[in-house]
């Protein structure tokens, strides 16, 4: 079993339900097991320069650990399946969605393929990932060499942040 942390993020239809019903999915497929839930918080849209007015819609976020026994490709084909149940529009990157599942963490690989880049390539760009991954599991760190290498993201999100209030 591998480790995982994956994000979850929706900001059309009914939010929280969105996300719930991905969180059911993924238990009922047995994706993920032993799964430690973040609480569930609002986020505004980062949106692309020139993106329409009406994408800037806020996200209700969260973050789910759990071990798989999925490799990660195999599930992140079966976290797309959750996410075509969850909503029938086709998924196009920075538009709104009703339900957004990344991989953010799969264990302590770093992966890049086609169609997948672990750790996911935004994650310390993220102020909100940092806080909800360091809430969810203190022990996880960040698994790339270089400056945050093997640094919890508490650490990482007063490092990043320190002048800001956290």
């Amino acid at each position: 079993m591998t480790l995982v942390a994956l994000s979850f993020g929706s900001n059309l239809g009914d939010k929280k339900n969105n996300i719930t019903k991905a969180l059911d999915e993924i238990r009922k497929r047995k994706l993920l097991r032993n799964i430690k839930v973040s609480p569930i918080i609002n986020t505004r849209a980062l949106l692309k320069p020139n993106s329409p007015r009406a994408w800037d819609l806020d996200f209700l976020n969260c973050i789910a650990v759990g071990e798989s026994d999925y490799g990660a490709n195999s599930l992140l084909l079966e976290l797309q399946k959750v996410e075509r149940i969850v909503s029938k529009r086709i998924k196009v990157t920075w538009t709104p969605r009703e339900i957004d599942v990344d991989i953010l963490l799969y264990g302590k690989q770093c992966i890049s393929n086609k169609l997948l880049t672990i750790p996911h390539e935004d994650m310390l760009n993220k102020k909100f990932i940092l806080q909800l991954l360091s809430g969810v599991d203190d022990s996880l760190y960040y698994p790339v060499k270089g400056q945050f290498y093997e640094m919890r993201f508490g650490k990482i999100l007063k490092e990043i942040y320190e002048s800001e209030t956290v």
